[in-house]
Parts: structure tokens; sequence; C-alpha cells
């Protein structure tokens, strides 16, 4: 829905009580019609599968481990961060998504953890940042587009 609003020839504050008004009752009208949807039918909502995306990659004080909260997850959900093994967070994790474990090595092994449940696991990354090896195109050309090289990150 879009709504557009034009208000002329009144004061500026009238405008603003004029277009505050007529948006509140439009969201108030969207709410109801949502609302009366999802009450007599079941509405599917298509989403993405995604995993925990849990990744581990150094920095200047250790390595940032970073995983995705999911749609799904109760609101007391709660993770424990282990290295090569051994738990490395303090306390189960629930306010955010990522830790920085600060004597984590580039060569460690992450796990996140539900409890004993291992949920994902990932190798810590060798450089903060990932190369992506591309082949380009034959001629350096796509169609409207001129591939230009660019010389490897050190």
């Amino acid at each position: 829905m879009v709504l557009a609003l034009a208000v002329v020839g009144c004061s500026e504050q009238t405008a603003e009580t004029v277009q505050s008004t007529v948006i509140s009752s439009s969201v108030a009208a969207v709410d109801t019609q949502v609302g009366a949807a999802t009450d007599s039918q079941q509405v599917a909502r298509q989403m993405e599968a995604l995993d925990r995306g849990l990744i581990a990659v150094p920095a200047a004080e250790g390595v940032l481990v970073s995983w995705r909260k999911l749609q799904e997850d109760d609101s007391d959900f709660a993770v424990d961060i282990y290295r090569d093994g051994n738990k490395v967070s303090s306390v189960a994790i629930t306010e955010r998504s990522n830790f920085l474990d600060t004597e984590g090595k580039a060569d460690a092994s992450y796990e996140l953890r539900v409890g004993e449940q291992v949920i994902a696991t990932t190798p810590s990354w060798a450089q903060p940042f990932l190369n992506i090896s591309i082949t380009p195109p034959a001629d350096d050309k796509t169609p409207m587009v001129r591939f230009i090289p660019t010389p490897p990150m050190t």
C-alpha cells in the first residue's frame, strides 16, 4: 500500500496534524486487515533456510567469533563457545551473536553449543578476510560490463 498525502493551503501545524491523523488511521486499517487475515487463515511466510553462519575471524585482540540468530530461536536461547573442545565463554551468551576470544589463535577450531549439543562448528580463518578466486570471462567482458582485474590482497 502506498500512501500519498499533500496538504495545501493551511498552516504547518494543521498540515502535520492532518498527516498524523491520516497515517495513524491508515496504519490501524492495515493492522486490522492483517489481523483479519491471520485470524481467518494461516498466513504462509516464505523464509530462507539459513544455518548459524558461524565464523571465526582473526582480530587485533584475538579471534572474533560471530554467528546468526534465527527467527525460530526462543527468547531464552543461550549458547556457549568452545575452542578446540574447551569452553571459552564464562557464561552462556543470550543477548548478542558474537564473542571476542582474547586468547584465540588463527589455527583454532570453534563450536557453538546449546547445553551439550553442538549446533555449529568452524575453523578460525587464517586472515581477517576471505580470498575468493574468480575466473574472468575469456575475453575479459560480460554483457555491459568490463572485467578489470585487481591485485590480490596480501
